[in-house]
């Protein structure tokens, strides 16, 4: 019995131990839009809910297996690309360390990797808390805008100040525009580094008009619609609107007014119709998210306060997904969908599906909402039903195209994070057709 045992552990140990493999660099699928090139690394740095069905149509996909464990040891910390079921992750930029080294992507340091937007050029614009970083086609990082110190100044490059940048958008000229929150402003970056206040005036009070007297008080969310040229931006009264010609403002919504003098004696927010006049969403103070479709200019609303998917189009809410007053994990179709602790949604036009970065207290999930208003789970690499084992903490999604996200994130390692530990930029590359699970908590 004693020997068995012992075969048994070494058995054990084996499969426990990473394998070495010798992968070459990854090679992007053809594509008609110009993408940021992976960079090489010296060794070793080298549509809508239509029908209220109570089942899931299919609980495990048939065409995706589901594991119960990691199906290829996989690298840890991440340096070299990883692959499972036609999903391939890959190093992008940073080192994970804290700072503000230049240089080589993967060589590069950040305070901080936060939402990312392309250019025509296929140039990454990444947010560094108080400073914008290049990741030009080169594969290279260089600082575009900002000291790294908390501030306010236009001037040029790394002379200019910004407060904390919450999001960041390109318009059809590749000028870059940041959404400053702790200034209350939007501001606008040439692709020389010249940076200038594009809207606000950085008041705290309630006030549209012309961008210098306009406010975006506390703003900490922004999408661009290119097709009618104007900002969506919520702020600590609700959602404005910004001309992306003229820089003036508009209020959509006011939450405080609208909560305060319609549906008196009721709790529920969670109403639709016209957003004028009838439609409550939660409180911004238990913060909305945007995302966008850029063909059809309809706006993605998280509703935090109700655990729910809306859709904002021709000034009329409507609830897609979710709607309940506790948090949970459900994947099901549409109403019957439960969402935990969202932090990030954005909107695939060419996939016509809505990616929704949902948080766990261990695990954090990446869910997709399709057009027939399902909701399931996308199965990245290195994840099972139950456990996110590649990455530790995911900060933000950026897509690219509808075979490429990029994703901040940090990787589980078998070292202790530390204080100077910050996020790295990943590549996913997706395949035509994804691995969807669904999943309940």
């Amino acid at each position: 019995m004693t020997k068995i045992k012992i075969f048994g552990w070494l058995l054990l140990l084996a499969a426990c131990m990473p394998l070495a493999t010798n992968q070459g660099p990854v090679t992007q699928p053809s594509s008609s839009r110009a993408t940021t090139q992976l960079p090489t690394s010296p060794t070793p740095s080298a549509k809508v809910f239509s029908s209220p069905h109570r089942t899931l149509p299919t609980v495990f996909p048939e065409s995706v297996a589901l594991p119960s464990a990691i199906s290829t040891p996989m690298p840890r910390p991440l340096e070299t690309p990883f692959s499972e079921r036609g999903i391939t992750i890959t190093p992008l930029a940073g080192n994970g360390m804290r700072g503000n080294q230049d240089g080589a992507a993967l060589e590069a340091q950040f305070n901080g990797v936060g939402q990312v937007c392309q250019d025509s050029k296929g140039n990454l614009y990444i947010l560094d808390r108080f400073a914008v970083r290049l990741l030009s086609t080169d594969g290279r990082i260089s600082s575009l805008a900002g000291t790294g110190e908390s501030g306010f100044k236009d001037d040029i490059g790394v002379q200019a100040q910004f407060g904390s940048l919450m999001a960041c958008a390109v318009d059809q000229d590749d000028f870059v525009y940041v959404l400053d929150l702790n200034n209350g402003r939007i501001r606008k970056i040439t692709a020389h580094g010249i940076v200038s206040t594009w809207s606000g005036s950085g008041r705290s009070d309630l006030v549209d008009g012309p961008p210098e007297k306009a406010s975006l008080f506390r703003a900490y969310g922004m999408v661009l619609d290119r097709r009618k040229q104007e900002f969506f931006v919520l702020d600590a009264y609700g959602l404005r609107r910004v001309s992306l010609s003229t820089g003036n403002v508009l209020t959509l919504y006011n939450a405080t007014v609208r909560a305060k003098n319609l549906h008196a004696g009721s709790n529920n927010t969670l109403i639709d119709g016209s957003l004028q006049d009838v439609a409550l969403l939660g409180s911004p103070s238990n913060t909305l998210l945007l995302g966008i479709d850029s063909l059809s200019s309809k706006i993605y609303i998280y509703d935090s306060e109700n655990y729910a998917v809306r859709i904002l189009s021709e000034n009329n809410v409507t609830t897609l997904a979710g709607g309940a007053t506790h948090q949970a994990y459900r994947d099901d179709i549409a109403l019957n969908a439960r969402f935990n602790s969202v932090s990030q949604i954005t909107f695939d036009s060419e996939r016509n599906v809505l990616y929704i970065l949902d948080n766990l207290p261990e695990h954090q999930f990446i869910r997709v909402l399709e057009p027939s208003g399902l909701v399931r789970t996308l199965l990245l690499p290195g994840q099972t039903q139950e456990r996110n084992l590649f990455f530790r903490q995911i900060g933000s999604i950026f897509i690219q195209d509808k075979n490429h996200l990029l994703v901040s994130a940090l990787p589980r390692s078998t070292s202790q994070s530390n204080e100077n530990e910050v996020p790295r930029l990943y590549m996913v590359t997706l395949p035509d057709t994804l691995p969807l699970i669904s999943r309940r908590e």
